[in-house]
């Protein structure tokens, strides 16, 4: 059970609420016809309850009954009552209860922060290699006289559910209209892990495709070094030639031109530029 308070008898009210969220549904107070509780509790990524909302709507009949139940003197509403009872729990570290009178009965909103659940028996929450698993066994009845009989339970886990028993799955959130489709044990598990691998990994592709564009740049610019050295070359080449056919031999025959002298330097160009070009080619197919 949650905790003991210093008043029996109101602290089997907290502890008969309490556990309709964390165990088996029983108490002093038996629950009503048209009368619905739901439930979310809230999970951290070390394994902790961080939070317990309750949302109880109860006939005016249950009101009363939980007037006397808790003690609530005659300037007390019930929700002062469970209020002063949880806050003298140990097992809860803050508790807020409102409540709202409806047109037939009333509606009571407990909040009910870092609650210490390593003691109750029918919850195990543990987290293991960045994964969180919820669990919980023999939960409340709807069909049972002693609970509402309409249950609504939301589990909200702190990654992305993986597994889960659960009737509706909304991204980290699982829930159970336990009035609807009724199971005794619930069970939801989830990642810690899979939002920051799938930023890791796009993180990853963009550096990756820096590094292409960055190699294809040097690729670019040694290709065009590669086109202006034999340009150069050729000219060069071209120059010496025109240079040595204004000049005679001691034989006195004029030296002519060489035809394949010329067309050589810039067929090496052209073979140069095509070669890396296929090289580049070749290197981004096998990327």
């Amino acid at each position: 059970m949650i905790g003991q308070g210093r008043y029996s008898n109101r602290s089997a009210v907290a502890v008969a609420i309490v556990v309709l969220v964390l165990g088996v549904a029983s108490g002093p107070v038996a629950a009503q016809e048209a009368e619905s509780t739901k439930f979310e509790v809230t999970v951290t990524e070390d394994g902790a309850i961080d939070s317990v909302d309750i949302h109880w709507t109860i006939t005016d009949e249950t009101y009363a009954d939980l007037n006397e139940a808790t003690g609530t003197e005659d300037d007390e509403s019930v929700a002062d009552g469970l209020e002063a009872i949880y806050e003298d729990t140990p097992s809860i570290g803050s508790a807020s209860v409102t409540e709202r009178e409806l047109n037939s009965g009333y509606e009571l909103s407990i909040a009910l922060s870092d609650v210490e659940q390593s003691e109750e028996d029918d919850l195990d929450v543990t987290v293991e290699d960045d994964t969180v698993v919820y669990e919980e066994i023999a939960v409340a009845d709807p069909a049972d006289s002693s609970t509402p009989d309409e249950i609504t339970y939301r589990v909200v886990m702190p990654g992305e559910i993986s597994e889960t028993n659960a009737d509706v799955v909304d991204g980290n959130e699982a829930t159970w209209h336990l009035h609807e489709t009724y199971t005794s044990d619930l069970y939801v598990e989830s990642s810690l892990d899979g939002t920051t691998d799938d930023a890791d990994d796009a993180v990853d592709e963009d550096e990756t495709a820096d590094a292409i564009d960055d190699e294809a740049d040097d690729e670019t610019t040694t290709v065009e070094d590669e086109e202006s050295t034999d340009d150069a070359d050729a000219d060069e080449s071209t120059d010496d030639v025109e240079g040595d056919g204004d000049q005679s031999d001691d034989s006195g025959a004029d030296v002519t031109d060489d035809d394949s002298v010329p067309g050589f330097g810039a067929a090496v160009t052209i073979v140069a530029v095509v070669g890396s070009g296929l090289a580049v080619g070749r290197r981004t197919d096998r990327r």
